[in-house]
């Protein structure tokens, strides 16, 4: 079976997109996968969520700091490095489905700001581990005290 990815890639100022389309196999190693290969398509909302003024306002936020900094967003998981004033760099994506989504709309804001978003050969691909479950003792409701 052969699965279709569309990228998008969107001009400074440019109200128009490009979409190419390439085919991957699905049996693929997605170890062996480029970060860069895993982003999701992002719909016509996303990509307008990802180049609001918000969004952009953050990105322009961040790069405020020193070359070199880095931060780290566990909600997202995904850590950014500002290179300099024009390139940032993912450092670490967590291995699952949302965090390549916000990677993906991290980069539709950078390619709207003219920022150039580095992932490959940078971005290390941490496995993703789910939050220990832990059991809460049950609540004993006081009762009557026999003396």
């Amino acid at each position: 079976m052969v699965v279709l990815r569309t990228t998008i890639k969107i001009k400074k100022g440019d109200k128009n997109m490009t979409m190419i389309q390439t085919k991957k196999k699905d049996d693929e190693n997605p170890k062996m996968m480029t970060v860069r290969e895993r982003l999701p398509v992002l719909d016509d909302e996303a990509v307008a969520n990802a180049i609001s003024n918000e969004k952009m306002a953050y990105v322009l936020g961040s790069m405020e700091g020193r070359d070199g900094q880095y931060w780290y967003d566990s909600s997202a998981g995904i850590t950014l490095q500002k290179v300099n004033d024009k390139t940032l760099r993912a450092i670490t994506v967590v291995d699952d489905e949302t965090p390549y989504h916000v990677l993906a709309m991290v980069m539709a804001t950078c390619n709207q700001l003219g920022i150039e978003l580095q992932l490959d050969p940078y971005a290390v691909v941490m496995a993703y581990e789910p939050a220990e479950e832990t059991e809460v003792p049950p609540v004993e409701e006081p009762g009557l005290e026999v003396a």
